[in-house]
């Protein structure tokens, strides 16, 4: 089955190329603070991992549960869990397991919350997701596009590392360095990726 890991991680990083960030659509008004909604990342995971071949089968397979008292002296509920995730090609029967914690506090869903936590967690760490914000003076500075470019400059180097292909490969392709790569270049990057995995396969 070891043979059939490279085609695996050419889908991951297929996958961390599709999704690259997500927009921010959950607001929690009572401590105030925003996040990416679990629907979201779910229903981008519904769509692509199908369309790569891979399905994901997650489980808890432990948990632990603890009270405190909160400031106000008010009992609540801490929940620990512990899953595992197991990754599988569809075409190949080559399967990737591993196993995350995530944790939560509240009286009555603690224990899905914390469930909630593991799977967004897990997720954003194998896929590494950034977070994206509506705020329009934020998008539109020239450091945030510079960031972002750079962070997709560098996915797309770890994608070409499974390929096989060297940053100093990319360079030699573009004829520039790689400090000075823009967006047109990202985009002559992404035929030529296509067009190297497509003769791999």
């Amino acid at each position: 089955m070891e043979k059939h890991k490279p085609l695996w991680a050419r889908k991951i990083s297929k996958l961390q190329a599709e999704i690259g960030s997500l927009k921010v659509d959950g607001k929690n008004t009572f401590s105030k603070w925003e996040f990416i909604s679990s629907n979201q990342l779910k229903s981008h995971l519904n769509s692509l991992l199908p369309s790569v071949g891979l399905i994901c089968i997650p489980q808890v397979i432990d948990h632990e549960e603890s009270i405190f008292k909160t400031k106000k002296g008010d009992e609540n509920t801490r929940t620990i869990v512990t899953m595992s995730f197991e990754i599988m090609d569809t075409e190949t029967g080559y399967s990737y397991k591993s196993e995350f914690r995530g944790a939560d506090s509240d009286n009555s869903k603690s224990y899905a919350q914390a469930t909630t936590d593991c799977f967004k967690r897990f997720w954003f760490n194998l896929l590494c997701i950034a977070e994206k914000k509506e705020d329009s003076d934020f998008k539109t500075t020239g450091q945030q596009k510079r960031s972002e470019l750079k962070t997709t400059l560098n996915r797309m180097v770890t994608a070409f590392k499974t390929l096989k292909i060297s940053k100093s490969d990319l360079e030699e392709k573009v004829k520039k360095s790689f400090a000075s790569f823009d967006s047109n270049d990202v985009d002559k990057l992404k035929e030529y990726y296509e067009e190297v995995k497509d003769g791999s396969n």
